[in-house]
């Protein structure tokens, strides 16, 4: 039976991940989420043989260290896949941003995920499959800035270069590591998104920022793009043997891709520029 561990499985892109994996009865699920004793939720109603709920927060040790124990008392330390979801989006402009604000958004999506790596590669290692994988889900936002997301793109920037420096390093130890860079899902991340907290006492960034939140409700509200789009993607890659380093998955996603390949980075930077200015002017 193939062990899989997925982090962030509250909802959106982790919940979907692990309900679409449950249906291969080949796989044994360890989905995990923050405070999962206390709350209901949907994965604990299927009642499947092959899953287990357990607490974590990825950037907590002591939670990392329990799930570890887990696989090592209950699965011999082996753990064939893994797949680093969990994550928070941070967004306004810099300088109203808070030390601990920036200092949390790389907690989470940059050192926890980082530590999650390096304290489960030894059970990936000790693994018997052949198919040993790093799934990590980033973001479009990991390849391309974008205006008051400096802080939440910089995290994911992050781990896409330790993620292309692990692809060299793992290699040899018979484990894939990638990126899955989704664009624009309905999920609940833009419920859970934190905006920085200081005061703009000169008004500086307002009309930047009322124009964003209104442009991101738009997006949150219109037409839905089913989250199977990326969970189906992460089964095709777990079921295949052909090497992938990275994948973007929605319109908005491929088309930043193939922007970003064609045209000089001065050029795309100045339409990124002109077509964020209409953005927010629009809206």
């Amino acid at each position: 039976m193939r062990k899989i561990l997925i982090t962030g499985c509250s909802s959106g892109f982790g919940e979907d991940i692990a309900k679409q994996l449950l249906e291969d009865s080949s796989n044994f699920i360890i989905a995990t989420m923050r405070n999962a004793d206390n709350r209901e939720h949907s994965l604990k109603s299927l009642n499947k043989d092959n899953l287990v709920i357990l607490p974590l927060d990825i950037t907590n040790k002591e939670e990392r260290k329990k799930v570890l124990n887990y696989i090592n008392e209950k699965h011999d330390g082996k753990l064939d896949i893994l797949i680093n979801n969990a994550g928070h989006g941070l967004y306004g402009a810099l300088e109203l941003t808070s030390e601990e604000q920036l200092r949390d958004q790389m907690e989470v999506n940059f050192f926890g995920t980082a530590m999650m790596i390096k304290e489960f590669l030894p059970a990936l290692r000790k693994s018997d499959s052949k198919d040993k994988k790093i799934i990590n889900i980033s973001s479009m936002l990991g390849q391309t800035g974008m205006p008051l997301s400096a802080s939440y793109s910089a995290s994911k920037h992050a781990l896409e270069g330790l993620v292309e420096g692990l692809h060299f390093e793992l290699a040899p130890l018979g484990i894939d590591i990638l990126t899955i860079c989704p664009g624009r899902h309905r999920t609940n991340f833009m419920k859970s998104v934190q905006w920085s907290e200081n005061e703009d006492a000169e008004g500086i960034y307002i009309a930047q920022t009322d124009n964003l939140k209104k442009l991101m409700q738009k997006f949150a509200t219109g037409k839905e793009i089913p989250l199977s789009n990326v969970s189906n993607k992460v089964v095709r890659i777990i079921n295949s043997k052909k090497f992938v380093a990275r994948t973007y998955v929605g319109n908005d996603a491929n088309s930043f891709y193939i922007l970003r390949k064609l045209l000089p980075f001065n050029i795309l930077m100045k339409y990124i520029r002109i077509l964020y200015s209409k953005m927010v002017s629009a809206s």
